[in-house]
């Protein structure tokens, strides 16, 4: 299972923060959606959501030693900084 850019991502560069406009990856069965910031440095907050289905299946990809199967939904959001993450 590969996943690929639906589109593409759309992120910039502002004070040490990157700003995640649009980034969407996509394959069989998998659908993930990523917006918000992230902090380059640790004083700025993170702030930035996560919208994703997949087939677990994917995980074999990573390791052949990974039997999976079956399918997950996430929807998180999370705030705070590296040091002290909130979800």
């Amino acid at each position: 299972m590969a996943l690929k850019n639906e589109g593409p991502i759309v992120a910039h560069l502002e004070r040490s923060v990157v700003k995640i406009e649009k980034a969407r990856l996509t394959g069989p069965q998998t659908d993930i959606n990523v917006n918000g910031s992230l902090a380059l440095d640790t004083q700025s907050p993170l702030n930035f959501s996560v919208d994703a289905q997949t087939n677990l299946a994917l995980l074999r990809d990573f390791s052949r030693e990974i039997y999976s199967s079956g399918s997950v939904m996430v929807n998180t959001t999370v705030r705070g900084t590296f040091a002290d993450p909130t979800a």
